[in-house]
């Protein structure tokens, strides 16, 4: 679903004409990326890259997204390395236990912003449906109480919808086991 597709839909919801949706992609996007991130954050999908370490450390400003956590770290074999943030993680300076010079690093990532009309959010298509909840409460929430009612009404939904979103395993079988944490 496109930004401009979101807008329209949005648009309808708040019984308003969608002839020119313009006017309200720059305002409705900014909702939209609230709304995609929070998604993104429930979904955890993951990225692999690889990265070439200075003194066994990178930082993680050379990945292509900024991102929510890092995964796992492995080297040229596969095998998964132990990684830390030094004391001041404020650097964003990750160091990884190895002597190789290449390690490939899997991460959570916070999807790329939408800003033009064609952009469609980086989270899988089947949750699209929910972004113009969000986007329409976010728009309603103006202070006035009939809006505000609007407002929590469609925040509600995509709360909803939002507690149906299942993190992606992508088949890993750790991801199928039971965890006892008693």
């Amino acid at each position: 679903m496109t930004l401009t597709e979101i807008t329209s839909l949005t648009l309808s919801r708040l019984n308003r004409n969608s002839g020119n949706t313009g006017k309200y992609e720059e305002t409705f996007a900014l909702y939209a990326n609230d709304a995609i991130r929070s998604i993104a954050e429930k979904y955890q999908a993951v990225r692999a890259e690889t990265v070439t370490l200075s003194n066994a450390s990178f930082n993680v400003s050379v990945l292509e997204r900024d991102l929510f956590s890092i995964v796992r770290i492995f080297d040229a074999d596969g095998n998964e390395l132990d990684f830390y943030a030094p004391d001041d993680a404020s650097t964003g300076t990750i160091e990884v236990d190895t002597e190789e010079t290449t390690v490939k690093v899997v991460y959570r990532s916070v999807p790329t912003s939408i800003k033009n009309s064609q952009d469609e959010p980086e989270i899988p298509e089947r949750y699209h449906g929910m972004i113009v909840y969000w986007v329409a409460g976010s728009e309603l929430s103006n202070g006035e109480a009939v809006s505000m009612s609007a407002a929590s009404a469609n925040f509600q939904m995509f709360a909803r919808e939002l507690a149906k979103v299942r993190p992606a395993t992508f088949g890993a079988p750790s991801s199928r086991k039971l965890k006892n944490y008693t």
